[in-house]
């Protein structure tokens, strides 16, 4: 059974649909039986009048969309049973996926955070900052893994059907308890290597490489997704690679929603590429573990901008949103499509002169005392293009993205999470978020100090923003596909 989404005032009087309904009472009867048990949610008119007083459901009789829904009950459990058979691996899975494993990784996870943040706070060493660039990565992404898991949570609560939305195959749904037990897992490693790393420099002063520990996290990372066994939802992590694939490669590929969503995770999580490259530089470098010994090099050229590498992965996922949006473009002949490349195109601007600021302004320098033609045009641009950058991504967000007010600047009557507090919070929250760039700024501007413990918390809060941000696009797309005049 597919749902459709109405309006409040909107009446079920269609005749066909009506017979439809009636007719099949057996049919609906085998589909809250089968729900039940899978715990997929199943929603009548009784239901959404009582849930969602602005909006009603009623179903279609359409032979293809009964299919799909018979699909949609075999692939979205929201316990996950389905996906912890067959391999020993998955079995481990399995014993993993209880409320109390769960309290338990979420645990160790903060605790490596811990681990990783606390010491570049408190003491002014410099290989402590070197542990931090290092290590935070693989943290980072466990953490953005985690709160997928809590979106899909939330989006199963409503009876979205995301396993439709992103066009997953049979067998490659991830589901919200299977991605708390993939992060589980990496809660376990990480906090075991990072306690190795901290027990062996501070108790026993071993000096035990760092780059071994930072390629062990990450390549861990990579041999989980890129694993050829039937294990670990083989078909949903090759649907990951392929997506990846054609996101890369965007101007040949006609962009579906979930190409583009991901796209979009990848512009939250941009500096995770650095992170990377930070770590094969110091690698390659020839770093060393840590304490007095280490060289300057890999604190100071690793992340110097002046060859082009760190610009280029951080304007590398604005890119390719780009690309995917002149596709669009081209395949549906949509101006709006233009409009959102816009959008991404002042990302560029901003990398452009904050590059240009990191370059050729000198450490050190008082930026209230810079003369204007000495390099304050760089700090005047740079501040008219991050602000450009940040009011284009808002008024797009709540306008098209989010769909969430309406020429009236009332939200849309179209709503499936309840309280309208959500919406209004989510709105004040993405704007806060959208502008916390000025921190740094200012931060960078009066002191001339990038602080990697502040750069680390404005990282975590886009990822928190884009986890508020993903609620609501993939709800307006629900709604969307209910009502088409809706977006």
């Amino acid at each position: 059974m597919h749902y459709e989404l109405v309006g409040k005032d909107d009446q079920f009087t269609s005749e066909e649909n009506r017979t439809a309904t009636s007719s099949t009472p057996l049919q609906f009867d085998r589909d809250l039986s089968t729900s039940r048990e899978m715990n997929t949610p199943v929603l009548t008119n009784k239901d959404s009048s009582d849930s969602h007083p602005t909006s009603s459901y009623h179903g279609r009789p359409d032979i293809e969309l009964q299919k799909r829904q018979r699909a949609k009950e075999i692939r979205i459990d929201p316990r996950g049973r389905g996906q912890f058979e067959g391999s020993i691996t998955d079995q481990l899975l399995r014993y993993n996926n209880t409320n109390w494993a769960t309290a338990l990784q979420l645990s160790l996870l903060l605790l490596s955070w811990t681990m990783v943040v606390y010491p570049s706070w408190a003491y002014s060493d410099a290989s402590w900052t070197i542990s931090l660039r290092l290590l935070r990565g693989p943290l980072m992404v466990v953490t953005f893994v985690y709160l997928i898991g809590v979106n899909m949570t939330g989006w199963v609560s409503v009876g979205i059907d995301y396993a439709a939305m992103f066009d997953f195959a049979y067998g490659s749904v991830p589901t919200p308890r299977y991605l708390f037990s993939v992060a589980g897992f990496f809660s376990y490693l990480y906090a075991a290597l990072v306690g190795l790393y901290l027990f062996c420099r501070v108790l026993l002063s071993i000096d035990l490489p760092l780059q071994l520990v930072a390629g062990a996290m990450w390549a861990s990372l990579l041999l989980f997704a890129a694993n050829p066994l039937n294990s670990f939802l083989r078909r949903g992590r090759l649907a990951f690679l392929l997506s990846l694939g054609r996101i890369s490669l965007s101007p040949l590929y006609h962009v579906h929603f979930g190409d583009f969503w991901f796209a979009d995770q990848l512009c939250s999580i941009t500096p995770l590429l650095l992170d990377l490259q930070y770590v094969a530089c110091f690698s390659l470098s020839g770093g060393a573990a840590g304490g007095a010994t280490d060289p300057p090099l890999p604190l100071k050229t690793c992340m110097s901008n002046g060859s082009g590498v760190r610009p280029l992965l951080s304007s590398l996922p604005a890119l390719w949103r780009l690309l995917q949006c002149l596709r669009s473009f081209y395949d549906t002949g949509n101006g709006r499509h233009l409009f959102n490349a816009a959008k991404y195109c002042t990302t560029f601007p901003v990398v452009f002169f904050a590059t240009m600021f990191s370059v050729s302004v000198p450490p050190g320098t008082s930026i209230l005392a810079l003369g204007f033609a000495d390099g304050g045009w760089i700090v005047a641009c740079l501040i008219l293009f991050s602000f450009v950058n940040a009011a284009y991504a808002f008024f797009w967000d709540v306008y098209f993205d989010w769909g969430m007010v309406d020429s009236t600047l009332s939200l849309r009557p179209h709503r499936l999470y309840r309280r309208k507090c959500y919406y209004y919070s989510a709105l004040v929250l993405n704007f806060v978020l959208r502008f916390s760039w000025t921190i740094k700024l200012t931060v960078i501007l009066l002191w001339w100090k990038d602080s990697d413990l502040l750069y680390t918390v404005l990282t975590f809060a886009e990822i928190f923003r884009r986890f508020v941000w993903n609620f609501f696009r993939v709800e307006l797309e629900q709604v969307s596909h209910s009502i088409p005049d809706s977006k």
